[in-house]
């Protein structure tokens, strides 16, 4: 019971008795302990408790006690193709896979390695030409181009015109 239901049932059975506020709290903590002694704990308090051991025992367990997966299985918990994303980061080396029975897997702390940081690899730029080389523009390349031709003679005594 809860003392405000404490305090009713004291005001239904003494009408005009004046008590004290904390007096109904004792009493329900006092119901509450004799509660946990005779049935035991309640079930919400039961299930507090187990899962402050499951969290102990999750933080406790090693990684690589985990099984690891397939690689369609890792493609599926990362979302990208196994094809197209997940191979070529393995075979880059951005992805670290063990060998069982034969087949590759993904390690599940590495799975959770990438969750974290992504197989993005940064791509490479090429770099930039330096600012001294003076680029050549299309058109004086053209132009160099018929000035080229223009002074060309002709054998047989054309002019080109």
């Amino acid at each position: 019971m809860t003392a405000d239901e404490i305090r009713a049932a004291f005001e239904l059975a003494h009408p005009g008795a004046a008590f004290d506020e904390l007096t109904f709290e004792l009493i329900a903590m006092e119901e509450r302990r004799e509660r946990r002694e005779y049935f035991g704990p309640s079930l919400a308090e039961r299930i507090d408790a187990l899962s402050k051991q499951v969290g102990t025992l999750l933080r406790r367990r090693p990684p690589e006690l985990a099984a690891p997966v397939s690689l369609v299985e890792a493609a599926r918990v990362l979302g990208v193709s196994k094809t197209r994303t997940l191979l070529p980061a393995i075979r880059r080396g951005d992805v670290r896979v063990v060998r069982v029975g034969g087949r590759l897997r993904v390690p599940v702390d590495e799975l959770e390695r990438i969750e974290v940081e992504g197989l993005n690899r940064q791509k490479r730029r090429r770099p930039r030409a330096s600012s001294d080389a003076t680029p050549t523009s299309p058109a004086r390349d053209l132009q160099a181009e018929v000035a080229e031709v223009r002074g060309l003679r002709f054998p047989n005594g054309h002019d080109g015109d």
